[in-house]
């Protein structure tokens, strides 16, 4: 699959069109996700996918119930995901991996392998940065050694979120 990555960011781009904080959420976890899988190991098609589409729920939630919960973008992402990875031409197998992580990314208990933690950790990356900005450090490493995954995931997040104004890259 060759430019699988950017092939992956154009049908990111053309679900969100306009919706530059979306897009850039998801550019941004992708990038902690691939930090995480240097180190932790997976499957780099499915982090890429999970990673770049994780939250396309989001706008269909949004126009069916004029809000997006973690539920909903669970149930709304799935068959977006499954259709943008078949038109890619991921393998079945691939593509039912990350329909399940993708259908979980908000449930800590996840799916059983290394692909979904790496999405998890990197997903909290980023929010917390988004949602904790003024957290005292003492908070933030409590809520890190809780509820990150992976040790990559949670030295990443650590030196991360000690950046000024929590500034992940």
């Amino acid at each position: 699959m060759n430019y699988l990555k950017v092939r992956l960011i154009k049908e990111l781009i053309a679900h969100f069109g306009d919706d530059d904080r979306r897009i850039d959420h998801a550019l941004t976890v992708t990038y902690w996700a691939e930090r995480i899988l240097d180190v932790e190991g997976g499957d780099r098609d499915i982090v890429l996918a999970v990673g770049l589409l994780h939250d396309v729920g989001i706008k269909p939630a949004e126009a069916e119930h004029g809000y997006n919960n973690g539920k909903l973008q669970e149930q709304y992402g799935p068959p977006i995901v499954r259709e943008i990875m078949q038109r890619i031409g991921y393998t079945q197998d691939k593509i039912d991996e990350a329909c399940a992580i993708v259908g979980s990314h908000h449930t800590p208990t996840g799916v059983p392998g290394r692909n979904f933690p790496i999405l998890w950790d990197a997903d909290m990356i980023v929010n917390l940065g988004d949602e904790m900005p003024d957290a005292a450090p003492e908070k933030l490493a409590s809520v890190i050694e809780k509820s990150f995954k992976t040790a990559a995931g949670r030295e990443l997040a650590k030196g991360a979120l000690s950046l000024p104004h929590h500034q992940t890259i």
